[in-house]
């Protein structure tokens, strides 16, 4: 028998709750003497819409599961992605459809991924009895990765597979935005065979985006944490009433993954010196726990050894990196820092179960980890070279054995590798090959220093075997393009090594034939300048490496300078990038931006595609939301009815009407009210509450001589206060003199929250719960002003003002007595003139409107709050209004209507932090940062949020302005139980509308703006151009003939010229005219190969604007000259004395 629905036909017809107290039939159709009959269940809403085929294949993919094990883990969007398989069209990832290879020897580089590959990267794993036919349904990228990883066998094939994983990354992730836990895994295998796909290499832009989906996915904390995000949340899914976060969780799978991203980062981080972007965190150690403990699959309890270890490694990194210039210092404390690393590289070596120096190849590959992380920990302690400090560790036994333990640990990588099995190196990640050829640099350059010809010739017997070892690796194939595989190159480098050893070898000098291996090991601890001489010939030898070796004395010696992991990477150069092609990934550039708008003003026209598309989307999110109850961003009541709006004050027809998109939703329950509307619209009436707040502080602001009221103390206008706080102790009371007008509307007054209303004793008993009896304690009062100012008992001090901020309705009472002092005029009459008249705001008024026709009225009159109406709250929560006057109100503080354009900007500015990261405050605003810095700039959201109490009122509103989009929203709801949460409702629109709001800014931008400006009497001009970074860039230019790139570079330090970035920032400063219009911008200057924020969190950029000027004029001014349509017509470069015209 198919299941029924819980509601009845009759129920669902009337949209009304079904209640069903008997088998017989519900209660409402028991009453009514009705039909009772429940209609089958159709197919709930689960986020994406399947067609028949669709449901089939899942179908297929689950009875499989059930038959044979399946894949843990699988991404929600796994069965869309595969329908194209059986829809007859080939995905972009199923290479076995496009007869790239068969069917057999898929299933083949499967088993060879499993059984030799697995071993030496644990963190991705494909059960046993997972079939090649299976994955490619349920995972198709990672099916892809894994055979473009493991037909090594085939090198052809294995390039080509390498260049469609790429195609289906730039596919899915750049240009679809695609964030799944499949694509992950896919890069995480990419990533760790890296090596055998050739140049050009893009390892860490494709290690970024294997973070920044791990990021993206909530991966960096457990399933289930606390939050700090509040109100308005993009992209969460939360409890909101606990703040609980709650993802998605792929359990071990994920566990492995998060693992694995780290120890790539880290890894790789510390070999090249290059910034780690993942910290380490407590869940990295959580995971680690679990998988040992859970021991799921043999190579498991493993991963744990393996992160422990890296977490020493990065401590050892951190003390280069962050202390490098305090090695030589003494007393510094780096000395006492290493030895206690060495020790819990001791430690960890020593409570190890099992020894790392056997043949197993988990065991020989964390042996390789362990001597490396050794490695760069003895080449630090070798820095420290002060011969004053008598310090141990100056001593040249000391130096000594650390100069032999790197030796050491140099020849144990090597000779761990050249011990192992025949071929299995070939399963080997990207990483242990980067720490054999570290080894190999450091063993070849000691034996260079030392040229002792026993040393000298161990060294070359051990070079001989290994390139043996690696010539069996390579073969004849070349690829599409010609080149070999990657062994190829190895093999050549090695073996120029040895050839160039060998021959210098029998030239040295028979005199060094006779010292003993302590003077080798002394000749390690010279000084540059002592060690010159030792040199000797060797200034003129004649170096077999090219350009990838200097063949100066300086740079075959073992100095200080080598020592740093920084000349580390430029002495490998294109030597080691050639196989190990990560050295020559750089960081993926951190633009600084200014502060505002990353490109100049938009026109926002509501049938743009890119708006319009957007605003189809927010319409079907918003119909999933009321038909499911349910989204991304957490659940929402059924009972709710809602009104939002979507308002502009940018040029194009957005800004023709109020709103330019609307959405309304009547919830079923709100047609049990007996007053007000039963449908919801533009008109409709709702209490506003907090939202007064604005009017209050803007009714202040226009009435006045703008902000400078802000500083004038409270006192001023409200005398009688001083006269109350006579004589009462400072904790316990306000000092009134203290507090200025600006602190009570910016929540920095520290003054008590509520005083004529929610005081305890008016809802409870005299004696009830504890409390004492009224007669014992002072009680309040309520009423117009001068009862407030005359009450002999003050409210008590919550802190001292400009302290912290804390929420006060009673500070915008007081707003509201200093406006009627300063107009002479009742406040309600200051606000209908001065504000509601002017702009024509006819639905909006102080306390409900008489007329109930078009209010929204949950419940009641009385339950709803509709007829609140408290005298003393008149400048805190006492309007009612529409999403058409609050769209109005809106667009006129945006248009600077009633205010001048100066004072909008400064009313647009946070006053104070606060606890959340994620906000600040202002006069009276939130400030919500949104945005993805670094790809974005910083999007600041200023809003006004009133959610009371179910005591007060039924309902809750939201308005939302964004200065630098000119955009704002407005929702209003009342719902028949409690004051609804809105956050999911704007989440969903910032989820939206930002990035539409910013993919129009570039476009626009890019068509305005772009292209070339040439001069007309001389040889000057500039490229501008756009990407994906905020800000548009300048690419070519060009001064007098002459490359005005490189003069920059010169002036602003920047090595190379096409190392300089150049960035336009608009400055909001533009100049109107009858013809167009002329905007400035400003150009930031910044390093490519240098984090822009040097391993802070900050970003400075605007320390250095006008820093650099020529003539009086900063050499980072552009003026834009655009005509009526908006399009740029020429450049200004005031410092050059020129004006480029536009092509």
């Amino acid at each position: 028998m198919p299941p029924v629905s819980k509601t009845c036909q009759g129920c669902a017809d009337s949209k009304v709750r079904c209640v069903r107290d008997t088998d017989i039939a519900c209660n409402r159709c028991l009453r009514l003497g009705k039909e009772c009959v429940y209609r089958r269940t159709g197919r709930r809403f689960k986020g994406f819409h399947k067609d028949r085929k669709i449901a089939a294949l899942e179908s297929k993919i689950n009875e499989l599961k059930a038959n044979r094990g399946g894949l843990e883990g699988n991404d929600t969007n796994t069965s869309t992605r595969s329908a194209s398989l059986v829809d007859g069209d080939a995905a972009p990832e199923d290479i076995i459809s496009r007869d790239f290879l068969d069917m057999e020897t898929a299933e083949r580089y499967l088993t060879i991924f499993k059984t030799k590959m697995t071993p030496h990267f644990p963190f991705v794993i494909v059960p046993p009895d997972v079939s090649v036919w299976q994955l490619r349904q349920e995972k198709p990228f990672l099916c892809l990765a894994i055979l473009a990883s493991a037909s090594y066998e085939n090198m052809p094939l294995q390039r080509t597979l390498g260049n469609e994983v790429k195609k289906v990354v730039a596919s899915r992730m750049v240009i679809g935005g695609e964030i799944s836990f499949e694509l992950l895994q896919g890069l995480l295998v990419f990533l760790a065979w890296s090596h055998y796909h050739s140049r050009p290499h893009r390892y860490t832009q494709f290690l970024q985006l294997a973070i920044s989906l791990m990021i993206d996915l909530r991966l960096d904390r457990p399933p289930q944490t606390r939050t700090w995000k509040t109100e308005l949340r993009f992209g969460l899914q939360c409890n909101l009433q606990n703040q609980t976060l709650n993802r998605p969780s792929w359990g071990s799978n994920e566990q492995r993954a998060v693992l694995g991203c780290y120890y790539l980062s880290s890894s790789i981080a510390m070999l090249v010196q290059k910034k780690s972007t993942i910290l380490r965190l407590p869940y990295q150690e959580e995971c680690c726990k679990a998988l040992s403990e859970a021991n799921e699959y043999p190579h498991d309890k493993y991963i744990s050894y393996v992160i422990q270890l890296q977490f020493i490694a990065e401590k050892v990194d951190n003390l280069s990196a962050k202390h490098g210039l305090d090695l030589e210092t003494p007393g510094s404390g780096s000395e006492l820092y290493i030895t206690s690393l060495m020790s819990d590289l001791e430690v960890f070596y020593r409570q190890l179960p099992f020894d790392i120096n056997e043949s197993s190849v988990n065991e020989v590959l964390l042996a390789i980890q362990y001597h490396a992380t050794g490695l760069c920990l003895y080449q630090i302690a070798l820095n420290i070279t002060s011969q004053e400090s008598q310090s141990p560790f100056d001593s040249n036994s000391w130096r000594d054995e650390m100069s032999f333990s790197a030796f050491i640990s140099a020849n144990s990588i090597i000779n761990l590798y050249i011990q192992l099995p025949s071929n299995e190196e070939v399963g080997f990640n990207n990483t242990h090959w980067v720490q054999i050829a570290f080894a190999l640099l450091v063993a070849y350059r000691y034996t260079v220093a030392a040229f002792k010809p026993d040393q000298t010739a161990a060294f070359l017997d051990t070079l001989s075997k290994l390139r043996s070892r690696i010539g069996a690796l390579s073969t004849s194939d070349v690829d599409k393009n010609g080149a070999r595989d990657a062994f190829f190159d190895f093999g050549n480098r090695i073996a120029r090594i040895e050839n160039w050893l060998g021959e210098h070898s029998r030239q040295e000098d028979a005199s060094h034939s006779d010292e003993s291996f302590e003077d080798y090991q002394h000749t390690l601890c010279l000084e540059p300048t002592q060690f010159d001489g030792f040199m000797g010939a060797a200034e003129h030898l004649d170096v077999p490496f090219g350009n990838e070796f200097s063949s100066s004395a300086d740079d075959l010696q073992i100095s200080n300078d080598f020592l740093f992991a920084s000349s580390f990477e430029q002495i490998m150069g294109e030597w080691v990038s050639t196989f190990f092609f990560l050295f020559s990934s750089a960081l993926s550039f951190t633009p600084c931006p200014l502060l505002g708008p990353a490109f100049p003003p938009f026109s926002l026209d509501a049938n743009d595609k890119t708006v319009a598309t957007a605003l189809k989307s927010l319409t079907k999110k918003f119909d999933t939301l009321v038909a499911t109850d349910t989204s991304a961003h957490g659940d929402v009541s059924p009972n709710t009815t809602f009104s939002i709006a979507l308002f502009s004050s940018d040029t194009g027809n957005a800004e023709d009407e109020p709103f330019f998109w609307q959405y309304h939703h009547t919830a079923p329950t709100l047609n049990q009210s007996l007053v007000g509307s039963h449908a919801a619209d533009k008109d409709s009436i709702y209490r506003i509450g907090g939202l007064t707040e604005v009017f209050t502080v803007w009714s202040l602001l226009v009435t006045g001589n703008g902000d400078k009221i802000f500083d004038d103390p409270v006192t001023r206008y409200l005398p009688e206060l001083v006269d109350s706080t006579t004589e009462q102790d400072i904790i316990g009371h306000v000092r009134w003199e203290d507090i200025t007008v600006g602190q009570l509307a910016s929540h920095m007054s520290g003054i008590a929250r509520d005083y004529c209303s929610k005081d305890v004793i008016l809802l409870k008993g005299s004696d009830e719960e504890g409390l004492p009896p009224r007669q014992a304690i002072y009680m309040p009062c309520c009423g117009d002003g001068s009862k407030f100012h005359s009450t002999p008992r003050q409210p008590n001090s919550r802190g001292s003002s400009w302290g912290n901020p804390s929420y006060s309705n009673m500070a915008f009472q007081l707003l509201g007595y200093i406006v009627e002092k300063r107009t002479g005029k009742p406040f309600s009459k200051v606000l209908q003139h001065d504000i509601f008249d002017v702009l024509g705001m006819t639905e909006t008024s102080i306390f409900a409107p008489n007329k109930t026709t078009t209010g929204i009225i949950p419940v009641s009159k009385e339950a709803s709050g509709w007829l609140a109406r408290d005298e003393g709250d008149e400048a805190s929560k006492s309007l009612f209004s529409s999403i058409k006057d609050l769209a109005t109100a809106g667009q006129a503080i945006l248009n600077s209507t009633l205010l001048g354009k100066p004072q909008t900007t400064r009313w647009f500015k946070p006053v104070s932090h606060t606890s959340n990261p994620a906000n600040s405050i202002g006069s009276p605003w939130v400030i919500y940062s949104a945005g993805s810095y670094p790809n974005t700039s910083m999007v600041d959201i200023y809003t006004v949020l009133s959610n009371e109490d179910n005591d007060e009122s039924l309902y809750s509103s939201y308005l939302g302005l964004v200065p630098d989009f000119e955009v704002g929203f407005t929702i209003l709801s009342a719902d028949n139980e409690a004051p609804a949460d809105l956050n999911a409702h704007a989440d969903i629109i910032g989820d939206v509308v930002l990035e539409a709001l910013m993919k129009t800014a570039v476009e626009q931008a890019a068509e305005n703006f772009g292209g070339v400006y040439e001069a007309s009497n001389v040889n000057s001009s500039i490229s501008v151009g756009y990407d994906s970074l905020p800000g548009l860039y300048i690419q070519e230019f060009v001064s007098n003939g002459t490359d005005f790139r490189g003069t920059l570079a010169g002036i602003v330090g920047v090595a190379k010229p096409a190392d300089l970035s150049i960035r336009l920032y608009p400055t909001q400063l533009v100049e109107d005219s009858g013809s167009g219009s002329r905007q400035a911008f400003r150009a930031v200057f910044q390093d490519f190969t240098e984090l822009a924020d040097n391993d802070t969190p900050t970003c400075v950029s605007w320390l250095d604007l006008d820093k650099f000027q020529y003539g009086g004029r900063g050499l980072d001014e552009f003026i834009f000259s655009l005509n009526q349509s908006g399009r740029a017509v020429s450049v200004e470069i005031p410092a050059l004395l020129v004006s480029l015209i536009k092509n």
